[in-house]
């Protein structure tokens, strides 16, 4: 059976950035990135809706050891797609990639102090192999099936139903009157670009969210990459930009309802000073950051509105008709495109089971080490970015502490690191506090966190930069030995979580 040091369980940026960091910090190490798709770039792979792109700034979206030089601001999923593109060759990790590699089961055995992996290869081959270290680079979306509520009436429809999970590559929607559901980031971002060739687009919602409008180009970043040598201005730039973040979120925080007052001001101004279409559409129920903040860019989605390209309708749906969306206020949104942009669903583990000494671990039952490991599982490291940054700027902390425990392994000749916790603890905490649907649905699927270091997560790259990059190993916590006796079968395995706001 085929053997190796570590697995890395996806190549999308997570799984990339580990690879990375491999081969930079920990030279020599025996690795390979098994990726179910046949492509890398995990979300930015799949998703292929018309203006996809990231709503952090490239500039602290991308990894701190290839960081972006360009003044744009906020990429398309092309534009990353190419980035990782040119990381994958830079370093050589094509051929470390498996595509089509699909993990069924990682089953950790005390016994030989390694991890089984179990899957298809190509849709129907099975395969096995064993590893020392296991590091689950899969996020904590469901690829293969997002969420949609039950509309009465869907099946009536004549027209196209298109997915923003699964867009039809041949969809045609010039001069179609489009029906967007939602007002998430997904729809944030759909509405304008598909408004510049579609009849008209109307965006239906229950309840807004906060939109905030960035330019389309830093030109501060432009100048002080362009003249600064090196890649000191692009980390000026990171460093500035995830500051600003910060602050952002933290007055949010501490001062809600100024931060409030703040947006719809900003939002109204992007509507040209319409404060009535402000109060009646863009005017959330609930504080600043209590769910996810969307990101527009140039101006595109009030653009859009303001030109009579788009609009919005806040209502709830009455039922779906064969000519568009009935709402409850009685009034008929005619349309021949329905976009569902309902939102996505949660799956940890990328849906394959994991197994320690014969009992399956439920990822609800799980308690996060310091936002990257499992108490009471070993030799696993797991990566989720943050809520309010660039998922990067955790992934990069993550990634570096995994380099830093594979050296510290190999250099003591330890063969197992793992978090201890008693798991009759009780204060458990919820991984992410925010509000959001698609969070809200998946609560019980998502890890743990406990209230005392170091298994709490926090929401904040400087902090981390204590609690994680710099921290020591030895902490008390986490227990290194050349071997670990057979655990009894717990029926509540350690908790963990990944990305609990603080």
């Amino acid at each position: 059976m085929e053997h190796r040091e570590v697995v890395i369980i996806g190549a999308g940026i997570s799984g990339i950035g580990a690879a990375c960091n491999i081969e930079r910090k920990s030279k020599g190490t025996d690795y390979v990135i098994l990726e179910g798709r046949e492509a890398i770039g995990g979300t930015w792979d799949l998703f292929r809706y018309p203006g996809i792109r990231s709503d952090s700034d490239m500039h602290t979206f991308s990894f701190d050891f290839r960081p972006w030089r360009k003044s744009k601001r906020l990429a398309s999923g092309e534009d990353i797609r190419s980035y990782l593109a040119d990381v994958v060759e830079e370093f050589g990790l094509r051929r470390k990639i498996r595509f089509g590699h699909r993990i069924e089961s990682v089953e950790w055995n005390s016994e030989t102090a390694q991890w089984t992996v179990s899957g298809t290869r190509n849709g129907t081959e099975q395969f096995t192999l064993t590893a020392r270290f296991l590091v689950m680079a899969t996020g904590y979306y469901n690829y293969e099936k997002g969420y949609r509520p039950d509309f009465d009436g869907m099946e009536d429809f004549k027209g196209v139903v298109a997915d923003p999970q699964f867009w039809p590559e041949d969809l045609d929607y010039s001069g179609k009157k489009v029906a967007l559901i939602g007002s998430g980031a997904t729809a944030v971002t759909i509405v304008p670009a598909m408004a510049d060739k579609a009849a008209h687009v109307t965006m239906i919602q229950r309840s807004p969210s906060y939109v905030f409008n960035w330019p389309v180009n830093d030109k501060t970043a432009g100048l002080l990459i362009d003249w600064l040598p090196g890649q000191l201005g692009a980390r000026l730039v990171r460093g500035r930009n995830l500051a600003l973040n910060n602050v952002i979120f933290a007055l949010c925080q501490r001062y809600p309802q100024m931060m409030r007052r703040f947006f719809l001001r900003h939002m109204t101004g992007l509507l040209g000073g319409d404060r009535a279409y402000t109060e009646q559409h863009f005017n959330p129920r609930y504080n600043p950051w209590e769910q996810r903040l969307c990101s527009t860019v140039g101006n595109d989605l009030f653009g859009a509105i303001r030109d009579g390209k788009a609009s919005v309708k806040t209502d709830h749906i009455d039922r779906i008709t064969e000519t568009g969306i009935r709402l409850k206020s009685g009034e008929e949104v005619e349309a021949d495109i329905i976009v569902p942009a309902t939102g996505l669903k949660l799956r940890f583990f990328g849906g394959m089971k994991m197994i320690r000494d014969g009992v399956e671990l439920a990822s609800g039952q799980l308690t996060s080490y310091r936002g990257l490991m499992f108490a009471n599982v070993p030799n696993l490291v797991y990566f989720v970015g943050y809520t309010n940054n660039p998922w990067t700027a955790k992934a990069d902390m993550i990634a570096h502490y995994l380099t830093r425990v594979l050296n510290h392994m190999r250099r003591t000749g330890q063969r197992i690191v793992v978090p201890e916790l008693d798991e009759s603890r009780a204060d458990a905490l919820p991984m992410l506090k925010l509000t959001s649907g698609y969070v809200q649905r998946g609560s019980d699927l998502l890890p743990k966190i406990a209230q005392d270091e170091p298994f709490r997560v926090y929401q904040n790259p400087y902090k981390d930069w204590f609690f994680i990059r710099n921290s020591r190993l030895k902490d008390g916590v986490l227990r290194f030995s050349k071997n670990l006796p057979r655990t009894k079968a717990a029926t509540r395995p350690a908790d963990i979580s990944g990305i609990a706001a603080e």
